[in-house]
Parts: structure tokens; C-alpha cells; sequence
């Protein structure tokens, strides 16, 4: 957690608000496949996302512990509720569903879409011009 209250996360783990101040200690880092196996550091939770399909993402990642206030309310979508801010390339936020078409820096729906726990419907998507020039 970020002195100014940001919350940041590294290799799976992350800080809740709450702990400002406080330091984790560093410890070396382990392969990908063994990170499930890897206890959370004191005072830190282990946020390990394993899984989403075409409608939800699991309830183990980063999304979710914020999105839940670390399990005490039901999911709020973070994007909507400010709690987190996707930074993007200029060509990339944009917003696409068959219900309002392409929509060329809609940065608000295309973070809604990206972090909602659930799919909205309406083929809704983040979409990309491709590499900026």
C-alpha cells in the first residue's frame, strides 16, 4: 500500500488498505506454477486468479478482493466504484457491444467491462486499433 493510500501488488499478493506502513518482507520469488502453494507474508492476502470462461472470472484474484472489500459485501464492479484506474495506450479504450456498436475512447465502459466479475451480455469488449504508430 502506497503511502497515499494506492494499493499495489506484486507476484500474487497484495496489500489491504488498511496496512499502510506497513512493509512486507522481501522474499525471493517462486516459479508461476508453485505461487498456490506459497503462504500469503503476514498482514497480506493471497490473491492467486486461476480461472474465467466466457461468463465470470474466479473469486480467488485482485478484481474480486477489492471488488468485495476483501469478502465482506457483495461484488461492486471496482472500475464503477473508483477503486481501481485502468491506464491505457491511446489506441485501446474503446468500448464495443452489439447494443451501442463501436465506441472509439469510451476509457469508462471498456474498464466496466474489464473488471466486472460477471460478462454484461450484448458481446460487450475492450477492443484495440492495434499498435499505436
Amino acid at each position: 500500500v502506497e503511502p497515499n493510500g494506492d494499493i499495489s501488488w506484486s507476484h500474487g499478493y497484495i496489500s489491504r488498505k488498511e496496512d499502510v506502513g506497513m512493509l512486507p518482507n522481501v522474499v525471493a520469488v517462486p516459479a508461476a506454477q508453485d505461487m498456490a502453494q506459497l503462504p500469503a507474508p503476514q498482514g497480506e492476502v493471497a490473491c492467486i486468479f486461476s480461472r474465467v470462461d466466457n461468463q465470470a472470472f474466479d473469486q480467488n484474484g485482485v478484481l474480486h478482493a477489492i471488488g468485495t472489500d476483501w469478502g465482506v459485501a457483495g461484488y461492486s464492479n471496482p472500475a464503477e466504484t473508483g477503486k481501481v484506474r485502468l491506464g491505457w495506450s491511446r489506441d485501446a479504450a474503446n468500448y464495443y457491444s452489439t447494443v451501442g456498436g463501436h465506441k472509439v475512447g469510451d476509457a469508462r465502459q471498456a474498464a466496466s467491462v474489464i473488471c466486472a466479475n460477471s460478462h454484461p451480455g450484448a458481446n460487450a469488449t475492450m477492443w484495440s486499433m492495434g499498435a499505436p504508430k
